[in-house]
């Protein structure tokens, strides 16, 4: 057999702790995420899923599913489509309500979610995956991950909080690290104007980082 046809298994063997390492190194900035990314990936081990994630929804708004944290083994850019179907579902049993893939015939294959709670506005859900569907988990599995998901809804509902001191009346304002460069010069028609153009811009891109890149 040609050498060009051989497939060889150890370039793809290691993929999945690859992925897991980039993704630790990319969120060292943050302790949170850093630590809601070791909590999602001792889910996706104990219930034998391939994607996991930390997601929210607007308790108020078109109910579009926001990822905040994905951890994808299948994939080097993780897919962050998610259906809301099982996140309601879950939502309906109540917080922490599990909807379980494997015990409603009716669910799509390899899903498993679980509804953490409301910060006032979105409701949080750990949401698991799998390209195919298991067994159901067993007791001690399933009492892991539920005990794992209450680290996450400790992190994400709280995550305001964690900050020790309260922003100032300029940093509570976003826009203003553009606007202020307009400040003394307000009669300057050509920079008011490119300030504007920039401060457009810069209202465009905060609206789509918190809703953490989630568009219609």
């Amino acid at each position: 057999m040609p050498v060009g046809n051989v497939l060889k298994l150890d370039e793809y063997r290691d993929r999945r702790l690859s992925r897991l390492l980039r993704a630790k190194v990319l969120l060292a900035y943050d302790p949170t995420r850093t630590a809601l990314h070791e909590h999602l990936v001792e889910i996706a081990r104990s219930s034998g899923s391939d994607r996991v994630a930390a997601v929210w929804m607007d308790e108020y708004g078109p109910g579009l599913v926001h990822p905040y944290l994905v951890v994808d083994a299948l994939s080097d850019r993780p897919r962050r489509s998610f259906s809301p179907e099982s996140l309601h579902r879950a939502w309906e049993r109540g917080v922490p309500g599990v909807y379980d893939r494997a015990v409603d015939p009716e669910a799509p294959v390899g899903t498993f979610s679980i509804a953490l709670g409301s910060d006032g506005a979105r409701g949080w859900f750990v949401v698991a995956e799998s390209a195919k569907r298991g067994a159901p988990l067993d007791q001690a599995a399933r009492q892991r991950v539920m005990f794992l998901a209450g680290e996450c809804s400790a992190l994400v509902l709280h995550r305001d909080l964690d900050d020790p001191g309260a922003p100032s009346e300029e940093e509570a304002f976003a826009g203003w690290q553009i606007l202020r460069d307009l400040d003394g010069f307000e009669a300057d028609e050509q920079r008011a104007r490119d300030v504007h153009a920039r401060f457009l811009v810069g209202r465009l891109v905060r609206m789509l980082l918190e809703d953490d890149l989630v568009m219609a």
